[in-house]
């Protein structure tokens, strides 16, 4: 650049900026929106081994990150995202010093050419977007894929009234086996009914490829609906298309006669019953036999195996009373050779005081190879909800039948102000090899975007629905006390 040039820009930055002193500032609209957001989180966490403190920096324990995302377009241009973190578990040097790195991240554009007829177009990449839409097991479990730690692909879906098309092609990689996966649906739900085939293809780096074909259909009348769907798997070179053959129905099985690298899935529900002014009742049943041969590791499906599954819910239509009866039976004769059954009850109602009481009650029955197993439990609970305060009471006796132990148990929450607050959960057991389980956390929002927590417990144990049934709350061991401090602000 002269010196020449240098001076004539110079000379237009100061016209510009005393323009804008002037109050006259030239403004430039950018041709579509932009948002950044980010958020850091620092957490420090001291854990007692041996009467003595470990704070947790910079190790794979340490949980502190750093977040900053950026998105940009509108429905003219298309929408793109892009997400990138620091992880404070992933320390890079000897100095502990962490990378910035891209995470996840996608492009979406959506188009129309009519009222009824829409389509959608995203990239993506390390997100989860494979859900399949199905009404009965999905071919794809969007928490299997995740799985992966890398997900690189397209995904396209067109709806048009009453017919939807998904298609999506994705690279998966979890760091020693990489995948190329297709999936491609058609449905065709005219009222009342809904029919739909789908295909599914795995190509890996190394050995033969894979593929599920299924076709369902589902319906519904009044106040009844059913769902049947039947899938097959295949292996072979190209595109692999399933094979199987049915055998003779002489003994009435059906998972028997099916063949041995198909996944059958009934369901048959009913809502709304009414019995009487008063009592009303939602019934369902489950039905699914999976091949011995049945390959599909995206899917939730458990070759060798066949489930009944029911329950009927009822409720009161004058008085705050539900409760549901459930009833299940798993045979399974691939990886192991077992019976299980289980029968459970969950009761609730609801006082005018704004409290509520809760009585949960279960049996177990395990046919194994090495003998028949049976248990039971029974969970009591008592628990009132106020605008400032929570709190309750559970009592819990398990393993009935084998070693009987019992557990009692405190759940709280009390709202000091709009941005203060204390909540915890404390559980003592006699159950052997236990130990009892307290945990509290302070909760405070100095700011709108900050928030800041000190806990003392570990968090892990009673978070389930059930907090006393969850068996986190008694370890084999004591892993000593743990105190956490969370810092997290949002930009």
């Amino acid at each position: 650049m002269t010196v020449r040039a240098a001076r004539i820009i110079t000379a237009c930055v100061a016209v510009l900026a005393l323009h804008a002193r002037e109050g006259n500032a030239v403004g430039v609209r950018a041709p579509f929106p932009v948002a950044v957001r980010a958020r850091i989180d620092v957490q420090l966490l001291a854990t007692e081994s041996a009467g003595e403190w470990t704070v947790t920096s910079r190790s794979p324990g340490d949980e502190s990150r750093f977040m900053a995302d950026v998105t940009a377009g509108n429905r003219a241009t298309g929408v793109a995202y892009l997400k990138g973190a620091s992880n404070w578990s992933e320390a890079d040097d000897a100095l502990g010093r962490v990378k910035f790195r891209a995470e996840q991240g996608d492009y979406l554009h959506a188009f129309t050419w009519a009222d009824s007829a829409t389509a959608e177009l995203r990239l993506f990449g390390d997100e989860r977007r494979f859900f399949t839409g199905e009404m009965g097991t999905a071919v794809v479990d969007d928490d299997h894929a995740a799985t992966f730690e890398h997900r690189i692909g397209g995904r396209a879906d067109a709806h048009a009234r009453s017919l939807r098309a998904v298609y999506w092609i994705a690279a998966l990689d979890d760091g020693d086996t990489r995948r190329a996966s297709q999936y491609g649906s058609i449905r065709f739900s005219p009222m009342p009914a809904f029919v739909g085939v789908g295909y599914l293809h795995d190509n890996p780096a190394a050995g033969e490829n894979r593929s599920v074909a299924k076709v369902e259909a589902a319906g519904y009348l009044r106040h009844a609906t059913a769902i049947a769907s039947f899938e097959e798997s295949g292996t072979g070179s190209g595109a692999a298309f399933p094979s199987g053959s049915w055998t003779e129905f002489d003994s009435g099985h059906y998972a028997a006669a099916a063949p041995d690298n198909a996944a059958t899935f009934v369901e048959a529900r009913t809502r709304r019953t009414r019995i009487g002014e008063n009592n009303l009742f939602d019934a369902s049943y489950q039905y699914g036999a999976v091949g011995r041969d049945y390959q599909n590791d995206l899917s939730s499906l458990l070759p060798g195996s066949v489930t009944n599954r029911a329950w009927v819910d009822w409720a009161h239509r004058r008085y705050a009373l539900d409760a549901r009866l459930a009833a299940a039976r798993v045979v399974r004769s691939g990886f192991e050779e077992s019976t299980r059954r289980g029968i459970d009850l969950t009761a609730r109602a609801r006082l005018i005081d704004n409290s509520e009481c809760l009585l949960r009650a279960g049996a177990r029955r395990d046919a194994l190879v090495t003998g028949k197993e049976s248990s039971g439990f029974v969970h009591a609970a008592y628990t009132r909800e106020l605008r400032e305060f929570m709190g309750g009471i559970h009592v819990l006796v398990d393993d009935i039948g084998e070693d009987a132990n019992a557990a009692a148990g405190a759940e709280l929450r009390l709202n000091w102000s709009s941005t203060t607050a204390v909540s915890g959960r404390w559980i003592v057991t006699d159950r052997a090899g236990g130990s009892d389980a307290l945990w509290m956390r302070l909760e405070f929002r100095p700011t709108r975007r900050a928030w800041v927590t000190l806990g003392y417990g570990r968090e892990s144990r009673g978070d389930d629905p059930y907090f006393i049934e969850d068996r986190d709350v008694m370890p084999g061991k004591d892993d000593g006390n743990v105190v956490t401090l969370s810092v997290r602000g949002d930009l």
